[in-house]
């Protein structure tokens, strides 16, 4: 979701990114998921323009060694997790510069599952706990550059 649906041209806009668990079963995230690319899961920005085109807004990346991370510690511990129970949500706000050329944008947004491997994902199955598993995208944010 957006701040406003119409901006001027090479100004900013708020973006929050937000997930809201639909499932009475709780659902876990890594706590510090953020934009870009990461093992533990991210979110992702996407701006269409009117032609069709992705313009490019700031990336980043993340690496850590996946395998040495205690999902069921790093889920439950309330400074690196986070379980959301039926009908919370959390969200990360970002900034994003918008292009100079007028006309009618989309913003796309998406969240990236963790990449866990067999034995984490067998824990957590163990555990009964639930996480993302695949990538989930929101509806489109219809902007305008006036």
């Amino acid at each position: 979701m957006t701040d406003r649906t119409e901006y001027s041209p090479g100004s900013a806009l708020r973006a929050t990114a937000l997930v809201t668990n639909s499932s009475t079963v709780p659902l876990y995230l890594f706590r510090s998921v953020t934009q870009g690319s990461s093992q533990i899961g991210s979110y992702r920005f996407t701006l269409i323009d009117p032609n069709g085109q992705t313009v490019r807004i700031q990336g980043c990346a993340a690496d850590l060694f996946m395998d040495e991370v205690d999902v069921i510690h790093d889920f439950t511990d309330p400074k690196t997790g986070i379980a959301l129970e039926w009908q919370e949500s959390f969200g990360r706000e970002q900034e994003i510069k918008l292009p100079t050329k007028k006309g009618v944008y989309h913003l796309q947004a998406e969240l990236i599952p963790a990449a866990l491997n067999t034995e984490q994902e067998e824990s957590l199955l163990k555990h009964h706990m639930s996480i993302v598993r695949k990538a989930c995208k929101a509806h489109d944010a219809v902007i305008t550059l006036k």
